[in-house]
Parts: structure tokens; sequence; C-alpha cells
């Protein structure tokens, strides 16, 4: 998204919104982008703007900023979202290689992984079990936690749609009546758990 492309954007949050990519520029030697606009300066108690970005390069990569009105002050979690993404891939892949299509976001915690997986309808033990057996071999160092939602087949697209932009699944608004199941599947020290 272009700053030209941020409805009723003032010159003030315009002027926030450039030296966020700019220190983001110098910060990473990349170039990003700005895909949505959260919280705004100027109710006169918020000293803070908050975006999701990407890298012009790889826009599945999804990350939070953040700059105050000091422009000397800021934040991101690009680094660990770009690690983060790896490892969506690398699940996404294997669950693909099983015919099976998801949206999901991983949070790295220390020497545990914790990822939130919506899947376009449901899956078999037999796939459970193949497809976390696959993650496992990869990722055997660390403890794993998935949170997983079969979601029915006909919504699956609305929200991979809505999740374009949240580096986070927790908020996209799940609605139940598109929920089929939901579970946990845990692999503690090798071990495959599954949680109904």
């Amino acid at each position: 998204m272009q700053l030209k492309d941020i409805i009723n954007i003032d010159e003030i949050n315009k002027k926030i919104c450039e030296k966020m990519l700019e220190k983001l520029n110098e910060k990473y030697n990349e170039e990003f982008e700005i895909n949505t606009f959260g919280q705004r300066i100027g109710n006169g108690t918020c000293d803070t703007a908050s975006f999701v970005c990407s890298p012009k390069e790889n826009k599945k990569i999804v990350f939070d900023s953040m700059i105050k009105t000091n422009f000397i002050d800021f934040d991101d979690n690009y680094s660990q979202r770009k690690e983060c993404s790896k490892i969506e891939e690398d699940i996404k892949d294997i669950f693909s290689n099983n015919n099976i299509k998801i949206i999901n976001r991983v949070e790295l915690e220390d020497n545990e992984i914790f990822a939130d997986i919506f899947i376009s309808g449901t899956i078999s033990d037999d796939q459970i079990n193949t497809i976390f057996n696959s993650i496992n071999q990869k990722y055997k160092a660390n403890d794993l936690y998935f949170f997983i939602y079969e979601i029915k087949d006909e919504e699956f697209e609305s929200y991979k749609e809505k999740s374009k932009f949240m580096t986070d699944l927790k908020s996209i608004g799940l609605n139940n009546k598109d929920l089929l199941k939901k579970y946990i599947v845990k692999i503690i020290s090798n071990e495959i758990r599954i949680v109904k």
C-alpha cells in the first residue's frame, strides 16, 4: 500500500508513515511498505503510531511496527516475524504435500514454537499423525504447540483474505458457525499428543 492509498490521512500522520518507512529502511537496508495503519497520532492523548508492514520483496512476511511522535523511538518485530515466516512456509508445505490447505501464524518463544492453524475442512487422525511426524522431524529440537481450527471449506477463502495483513490469527474474529472442530496438538520431547 502506498501512502496515497491510506484514506483520510492528515499531514502529521503522513509524515509519521514516511518516517516509519525511513527508519525501517535504514535499520534493515531493505525497502518496506505499510499494509495497514493502526493507531494514529492526533487525538491529543496518543504519542505512538502503529502499523502492519511488509518488505517489498516478500509480502508474505507481515510484521508490527510502531513509532513515537518524537521520530526517534520506534520498534518492530521484523526479525522475529521473518524467522516465523520461514517456519510458517515449512508447515504450509508439509500440509500442502498432504493436499490440505491452511492459513497459519507462528510465534517463537525461547525453545518453543506456537502455531495457530486454520484448516480448510477436516483432516483424519492418520493425516494428523503423518503431518505432525514430518513437522517433528524438522523441528525436533523444539517443543511445539499447534492450535488447530478446522473451518468449513466454503468459508476458508474469506478467512484467507482477512488474514493477509494480520500478524496473528487470534484477532481474525472466527465465527463459531464456520468452525467444524478445534483441538491442540502438542509435540513435547518428540512425543505427539492430541488434546480434543
